[in-house]
């Protein structure tokens, strides 16, 4: 079970919406205490490439 750490989107990783193709490249590392980022592009979340 993944733990709500290890999906946070961490510094150099890139996301890629499946439906367009659109790409995102994360520059920061996220540090919030509570929830994580929701990254989507056509009402789907992006998968990590």
């Amino acid at each position: 079970m993944a733990t709500q750490t290890e999906n946070v989107p961490k510094q150099g990783e890139t996301y890629k919406c499946e439906k367009c193709g659109m790409e995102m490249k994360v520059t920061a590392d996220c540090n919030c205490k509570e929830g994580c980022p929701e990254l989507s592009c056509c009402g789907e979340p992006l998968k990590k490439v």
